[in-house]
């Protein structure tokens, strides 16, 4: 990653908020250490993106793009496989304040997916994740992102999110495929859970 590429990213349009950044850091300090968020905090100011995670306020709203850079720069620092950004995707919603709050409420699959817009929009001001097949008794739900050009990187990251979202659900191992995929030439971002 250059300042080149990283400003390409940087121009995506939308913001997420702080608790997404936080989740990164637990990952990083869980498998890294405090010297390990150092190191990708340096990396990101490299890129001409200064971030310092302990700065960072959950609620708050930051740009889609310091996101996306942010999952790249701990990829390259670390030199992690696509499987670990997936492990780092899975450990999300086990640390995300809204995630835990509406799957204690929500206890069925289908109501889970329901609420997917809504758990989504608290998240993300842009794209719109709906579940579109949504079959409990066959072990499957399919769910897109559509209206969001996000970043290959956090369709990775997604795969682990949402087999930790299905697992949370249905309490057991969520298989997770993206099958659809914008930087593929697709309209929509779509996964498919399967357990």
């Amino acid at each position: 990653m250059n300042k080149e590429e990283a400003e390409k990213i940087i121009s995506l349009k939308g913001e997420v908020r702080g608790m997404t950044f936080k989740t990164d850091e637990g990952f990083v300090l869980k498998n890294f250490g405090k010297e390990g968020v150092e190191k990708v905090e340096k990396r990101m100011e490299e890129l001409g993106y200064p971030l310092k995670y302990k700065d960072v306020t959950s609620m708050d709203y930051y740009p889609l793009g310091v996101r996306i850079l942010s999952i790249i720069a701990i990829k390259e620092v670390f030199g992690l496989s696509d499987e670990r950004i997936r492990e780092m995707g899975r450990a999300a919603p086990r640390a995300s304040l809204l995630i835990k709050f509406f799957m204690k409420y929500f206890l069925s699959v289908n109501k889970t997916f329901e609420k997917t817009e809504e758990m989504w929009d608290k998240h993300y001001t842009v794209g719109k994740l709906k579940p579109v097949d949504v079959r409990e008794e066959d072990r499957r739900v399919v769910v897109q992102i559509s209206e969001a050009k996000l970043h290959p990187e956090l369709c990775n990251y997604f795969v682990g999110y949402f087999s930790s979202v299905g697992k949370l659900a249905t309490q057991k191992e969520v298989e997770v495929e993206e099958t659809k995929c914008v930087f593929e030439g697709d309209e929509v971002h779509e996964f498919v859970l399967t357990w």
